[in-house]
């Protein structure tokens, strides 16, 4: 599925997990998302950090009609572009750094939820031990907070979202997305260091 597809969706009872190392740069792009949509969604907010396997528990007893998990993935875009990503789309074991896969974390949660299960990478730039995030990695954060927080409001919206009416940085990401599903075979980012809504109707 891609990105702005999912964003036109209304899922009733969606669920986030957030993964990566919260400490090496932007490999802290999943944790980070989930901080900043605390109080801005009625998903379901997971920060599971470099042990999602832990945190398999929470994510089923939400009772999910939908899953997401971000996490920082090395899929050779430019940095902050964002892209959607079924299980089946992950090569092989998905290259995880964790001590499961993400493609098997994914598929255990759609055989235990019966939810749709996706994968919402962000390109890092940098992944340095005690390293901020890159600007490029907190523009998209940015962006993307704002498309979930509409995307699955705390409060019922007024109006349908409408991708359309997404300015700046938003829409940015939802077409860099697009342009993502055509770039090399997906990678999941090595722990080692590396070089670096809606309007109102």
């Amino acid at each position: 599925m891609e990105l702005e597809k999912l964003l036109g969706e209304r899922p009733e009872r969606p669920a986030i997990m957030g993964v990566g190392h919260p400490r090496r740069g932007d490999d802290a792009a999943g944790v980070e998302l989930v901080r900043r949509l605390a109080g801005r969604t009625r998903a379901a907010l997971v920060e599971a950090a470099e042990v999602p396997e832990r945190y398999l528990g929470q994510v089923i007893e939400a009772r999910p009609s939908l899953v997401l998990l971000a996490d920082a993935v090395d899929f050779g875009a430019a940095p902050g572009t964002v892209a959607l990503f079924g299980a089946d789309e992950l090569a092989g074991d998905g290259c995880s750094t964790h001590s499961i896969s993400l493609r098997l974390t994914m598929d255990f949660l759609a055989a235990e939820t019966g939810a749709p299960v996706y994968l919402l990478g962000i390109q890092p730039n940098s992944l340095a031990a005690g390293a901020p995030l890159s600007s490029a990695v907190e523009r998209s954060l940015d962006a993307l907070v704002r498309l979930l927080a509409d995307w699955a409001p705390s409060e019922p919206p007024a109006c349908p979202l409408l991708l359309s009416a997404f300015a700046g940085d938003d829409s940015a990401v939802v077409a860099k997305a697009t342009m993502a599903k055509s770039a090399a075979p997906l990678r999941r980012v090595k722990s080692a260091a590396r070089t670096e809504g809606s309007r109102p109707c």
